[in-house]
């Protein structure tokens, strides 16, 4: 059992509160007192309490809940819903150490199955990740080959140009709709499962040669939810190698004539290279973001391709892909816990040969 913190309210040293906390526990909290009360008690603010029940799946009270209930009107209590894939089972302090190990992932119980609209689940034009991106990736910069590079680092799993930023969006978002229609759920990784990204070669063709493009990368993935296993999702712009002239920072495509100079010079006026430029081509790359279990499928996107017809071919192949997933990380663990165990019999060992070292 995990030994709690005692913490004290700085706005209110009689009253303390027990953490870590369990998702069971806040949920009663939550809706024994108002947030505000509540916040009090553990030193937040109510908007950051409210945060963490957002990412511990915790209902709370809508506003004017407290106010129905004094008058002694009807209110109803959602009951707490299970946890889901992404949710924090606990919630610490953010500068204390981890105090639980998140479940292994479960192979999908069933195949994929569309579900239905109604008025509980209302059909959606735009997903939840794509409002507000197209803005905050034109806000950043360009690499030196034409690839948007956003300051912002927790959006939507995108290397593109800006040329290619409209028809990428529209890509994400046909695809995690049609992914939503069978209960798939798309979002950013939650920072408490510590996931990893897999890097982007974006080149149309294998090749060997060293190739260093400093692309955007964002702190946490994009994952789909098949069940309770989370899939890594990038989308990106294909590159093709083209000649190209240094202008202004950066290279720009140049059309060849008989006056290019085709063996380089230093001039920077005439001087040709070749590099990999975006091609407004797209592909869709999918990987297993837990530590210790590799796997990876990329799909290329065709012209004029039906997207939602591609989505639902996706969804049965990470359904499958999904098995095998759950099957890497179990097999990880084991591999861990042999390891730790074989590290915690070493420093056993170290400590017995020093308790008996005569010196």
């Amino acid at each position: 059992m995990t030994k709690g913190l005692n913490v004290k309210s700085s706005n209110q040293d009689k009253n303390s509160v027990v953490l870590p906390i369990t998702r069971e526990a806040l949920y009663a909290k939550v809706w024994t007192q108002p947030m505000t009360t509540l916040a009090i008690e553990f030193g937040v603010s109510s908007s950051y309490l409210a945060r963490v029940c957002s990412r511990m799946n915790v209902p709370r009270p809508e506003r004017g809940y407290w106010a129905m209930l004094a008058a002694g009107k009807s209110v109803v209590q959602p009951p707490l819903p299970d946890a889901g894939p992404d949710a924090e089972p606990v919630w610490n302090r953010e500068d204390s150490v981890a105090i639980s190990e998140p479940a292994l992932p479960a192979p999908p119980t069933s195949a994929p199955r569309k579900r239905r609209s109604g008025r509980s689940t209302p059909k959606l034009a735009v997903h939840p990740l794509i409002p507000g991106a197209k803005e905050l990736f034109l806000k950043g910069r360009e690499t030196d080959n034409g690839y948007l590079k956003p300051n912002k680092r927790l959006l939507v799993d995108l290397v593109v140009s800006k040329a290619g930023l409209d028809q990428a969006l529209e890509i994400a978002n046909r695809l995690y709709l049609t992914f939503l229609e069978y209960g798939y759920k798309t979002a950013i990784a939650p920072g408490h499962l510590y996931f990893h990204r897999k890097n982007v070669d974006e080149r149309d063709t294998v090749d060997k040669r060293y190739h260093s493009v400093n692309h955007w990368a964002p702190y946490r993935p994009t994952v789909v939810y098949i069940e309770s296993v989370a899939i890594g999702f990038t989308i990106f712009e294909l590159s093709s190698e083209q000649e190209v002239r240094w202008k202004d920072g950066k290279y720009v495509p140049v059309v060849p004539t008989k006056s290019a100079n085709r063996q380089g010079t230093w001039n920077h006026t005439t001087w040709v290279n070749k590099q990999f430029m975006p091609s407004g081509r797209y592909c869709i790359q999918a990987y297993s973001p837990y530590p210790g279990a590799q796997w990876m499928k990329q799909w290329r996107v065709k012209p004029d391709q039906d997207i939602a017809r591609l989505g639902r071919q996706l969804v049965s192949e990470l359904s499958d892909a999904a098995k095998t997933i759950a099957a890497l990380v179990k097999e990880a663990a084991r591999k861990a816990e042999i390891e730790r165990q074989r590290l915690d019999e070493l420093q056993a060992k170290w400590r017995r040969e020093e308790c008996s070292c005569p010196c």
